[in-house]
């Protein structure tokens, strides 16, 4: 699948040298991107050549390429296949200047990610107690691995019993 991953609409400095949106492929094999569109919420479309994204990779669109002038307040960009079928749509209200819009599901691996550490930082500084309720899977996957071992150590003692 590909994605709109990001944009950055409002660059420090003139706007028309920084702005850039990219795509991510989020599946197996390489895409080939060859004619399909990307369209800003004034209609203003970008048709790809031959362009292939790899699998696990982004392609980044300079405004040199595309053209497409990002608002910096309310926009949408909608990216269409070949056959006209819409595949993703990245919205934003607005953006700072510098500000990198991130697609709402990279922020949730991003939100991800941070937790993790956040989590890891909690446990080595023994701030478990106390209503941590982003800790439950680590917590669960704990409690989950001592059944197991109980679990696993009565049949243990029951085929030795067996011979």
């Amino acid at each position: 699948m590909i994605y709109i991953k990001s944009a950055l609409p409002n660059p420090t400095g003139p706007d028309a040298e920084g702005e850039w949106i990219r795509l991510f492929n989020d599946g197996t094999t390489d895409a080939s991107l060859k004619s399909w569109v990307i369209k800003d919420t004034s209609g203003k479309k970008f048709i790809f050549g031959g362009d292939t994204i790899k699998s696990g990779e982004e392609l980044q669109l300079n405004y040199s390429d595309t053209k497409l002038s990002l608002n910096n307040g309310a926009e949408t960009l909608t990216l269409y296949d070949d056959k006209g079928t819409e595949i993703d749509r990245l919205q934003y209200a607005s953006a700072s200047e510098g500000e990198t819009i991130l697609a709402p599901r990279f922020q949730i691996i991003k939100e991800i990610q941070a937790d993790s550490a956040s989590a890891l930082n909690q446990i080595t500084s023994s701030k478990i107690i106390g209503g941590n309720y982003e800790l439950w899977p680590l917590l669960l996957g704990l409690i989950l691995a001592i059944l197991a071992g109980f679990i696993g150590g009565a049949f243990y003692k029951r085929i030795r019993e067996e011979l």
